[in-house]
């Protein structure tokens, strides 16, 4: 977790949010067979702007300062692959440096668009309960 990098999103990530939207498209086309491309994209949103998409989210935000790098990346692997809420959150209180580990590292209900650009495709095609690889972010 270099304090110097920031997540850039990979083509593999970009590619489950073409899917994950595709797969959504789908659904509304077949709830509604008659929608014009106009209905379905207000339906979804616009990924460019106030789409009213929200996501409830938990995070664990771990410093890392240049000494305690691979600790610190060595940590954030093992978390990734929690495998329950429960397993996560504990982490999340033991671990985090913001003040959502009070709540075990769930954060409130946020707006899509309030997110940064390059995180949005990567929790579009996430599952409910899934965890990310971990993401570097700067400072």
């Amino acid at each position: 977790m270099d304090s110097d990098s920031y997540y850039q999103p990979r083509e593999s990530d970009w590619d489950r949010y073409e899917q994950k939207m595709e797969e959504i498209t789908n659904d509304i086309r077949d709830a509604d067979p008659d929608l014009t491309d106009e209905e379905v994209d207000r339906a979804l949103g616009s990924s460019r702007g106030n789409n009213g998409l929200r996501v409830l989210l938990s995070e664990i935000i771990i410093p890392a300062p240049p000494q305690n790098a691979d600790q610190v990346n060595a940590l954030a692997e093992r978390i990734a692959q929690s495998s329950s809420e429960a397993e996560f959150s504990s982490y999340a209180s033991q671990y985090s440096a913001t003040a959502s580990r009070e709540r075990g590292g769930k954060m409130p209900w946020t707006p899509l668009e309030n997110l940064p650009v390059s995180l949005r495709p990567i929790l579009l095609a996430l599952a409910p309960g899934e965890v990310t690889a971990p993401l570097p972010i700067p400072n």
